[in-house]
């Protein structure tokens, strides 16, 4: 699979999908077809979107064609008002990227303060010889 150069706001909604829909970027790129899985990459797709991502931006970023990203939109109301499973998840998403990605960004934090925590061990094993 090609690579991806991410913006920061893409990054972040892809890290609440991944913590709130249990799966990772590279599990929604690939061709599993499995009901939860396509929900979350249509999910992905639609909150991407409202956050100002390009259909066929969106599409490189999910590997899927911008036509499939299109029915994502076209299907979105109706999907709230009658899949149960697609509005719970849906709006975790939401509630997660509202709130200030809570959970992705105490990751984010834990593995930064490691990783000084190692820097400083190595800053005084230095200084000490």
């Amino acid at each position: 699979m090609k690579s991806l150069s991410l913006s920061s706001t893409e990054e972040s909604i892809i890290q609440i999908i991944e913590v709130v829909g249990d799966y990772k970027l590279r599990t929604l790129r690939s061709k599993n077809r499995e009901q939860k899985i396509q929900l979350t990459r249509a999910i992905l797709g639609v909150v991407l979107y409202e956050n100002k991502t390009t259909i066929k931006r969106i599409g490189e970023i999910i590997n899927r064609h911008h036509a499939t990203v299109l029915h994502y939109m076209q299907h979105h109301k109706d999907n709230l008002d009658y899949y149960q499973e697609y509005k719970e998840l849906y709006y975790q998403v939401k509630d997660e990227y509202r709130t200030g990605y809570r959970r992705a960004k105490v990751d984010i934090m834990e593995q930064q303060i490691k990783e000084l925590q190692d820097s400083i061990k190595t800053l005084k094993v230095n200084l000490n010889n």
